[in-house]
């Protein structure tokens, strides 16, 4: 057991680091081609139905399963998860838990948006109207309409100003949308990776723990 803080870094380090590698490496191999091999056609046999009425369309399913539909990149990863321990497997294994719930959880982009004050004051006016145009929809809100005219009677160059808003809140909403969108398909995709990776390494270790 170690107990020294610099000796505990080190070791968590290297840990890390050769966790790091590994997920780098077991991602170039599931991006290979493999060629439908026994395992599959076992697997697509007890969960596919075959369509009847045309060969190249796709087969149905009896019930959803996450291994049938990882199969090829759990065919692709066996030989790979051969060239290490177990240990260093249910390593890594705990390691991708560690990474799964944090991009799920509190790196989301979910999380992080309303994780600072000024993300929670922006997503706060934002719902607030979305709402107020739900029901502004429904019914004629007259104050706004009167609203409108004391302003124009108050600014000259309200139109103006106006259109600046308008091109403002247009551009950085369409740009803060698409942002949103992106940060969080690589929050899932990445997610969905490790997910993958994890199937592979759990039905590795159950079966090499039957030999």
């Amino acid at each position: 057991m170690m107990t020294n803080p610099n000796e505990m870094n080190a070791h968590l380090a290297n840990d890390i680091v050769a966790f790091y590698d590994f997920i780098d490496s077991a991602r170039k191999v599931m991006a290979t081609k493999l060629e439908k091999s026994s395992l599959c056609s076992a697997v697509d046999a007890r969960v596919e139905v075959p369509n009847q009425d045309s060969s190249t369309a796709p087969a149905d399913t009896k019930f959803e399963s996450a291994i049938h539909a990882d199969i090829h990149n759990i065919e692709k990863l066996l030989p790979y998860l051969a060239g290490f321990t177990s240990a260093e497997l249910q390593k890594f294994k705990s390691i991708i838990d560690v990474e799964v719930s944090g991009l799920e959880g509190d790196m989301s982009i979910r999380e992080k948006l309303i994780g600072t004050i000024p993300g929670a004051i922006f997503t706060g006016i934002s719902v607030s109207l979305v709402w107020f145009g739900f029901w502004s929809s429904i019914y004629y809100i007259e104050v706004i309409g009167d609203l409108g005219l004391m302003l124009k009677d108050e600014i000259i160059s309200f139109s103006a100003v106006e259109a600046i808003l308008i091109i403002v809140i247009m551009l950085g909403g369409t740009f803060g949308v698409f942002s949103y969108v992106y940060q969080a398909w690589r929050g899932r995709k990445q997610a969905s990776y490790l997910r993958a990776i994890k199937r592979a390494l759990s039905l590795y270790l159950l079966d090499s723990a039957d030999v």
